[in-house]
């Protein structure tokens, strides 16, 4: 039986969240209060939920035949894929202290988005679709800086 990369790849992400899971239950809990769920409560459950995807990805790739799993995407073009991701992962957080959250979330999310659309089609966006995504982008960080920030009184760069 041939693995397929996808396999593989949910295989890798679940034992990288399986570690994060593991961290945040031994994580020390500065708790503010009697009531408070204490800072491991959403990496824990961010860790969670990414396991569940990353069984159900695993169990649909075992599912799927052979003409299934090709989806056109050269090998060379999913690594430049994987290394522009993770640098671009990089030069966030590297930024995202001196720039601001909102700043930094909404260029790497208009930066990843380009990235993906130009490894599916070979072309970036259009100006006025990389408006929109810009606009998207900015409302959603916006959105969860008000959220983390005002809601749940957590501190964002």
């Amino acid at each position: 039986m041939k693995v397929k990369g996808d396999t593989l790849f949910a295989l890798a992400l679940f034992a990288v969240f399986s570690f994060g899971t593991y961290q945040s239950l031994v994580m020390e809990d500065p708790a503010g209060g009697p009531h408070d769920v204490g800072a491991a409560f959403f990496p824990f459950w961010v860790c969670v939920f990414i396991q569940v995807l990353t069984v159900t990805v695993f169990v649909q790739t075992l599912g799927r035949g052979p003409a299934e799993a090709e989806d056109g995407m050269p090998v060379r073009r999913r690594v430049l894929l994987l290394a522009g991701i993770l640098v671009l992962l990089f030069a966030y957080i590297v930024v995202m202290e001196t720039v601001g959250f909102v700043a930094s979330s909404t260029a790497f999310m208009v930066l990843v988005h380009q990235l993906l659309v130009f490894s599916g089609t070979g072309k970036v966006s259009p100006p006025k679709a990389l408006g929109v995504s810009v606009l998207f982008f900015a409302v959603t960080s916006g959105a969860l800086f008000f959220i983390f920030n005002t809601v749940f009184s957590l501190a964002l760069p």
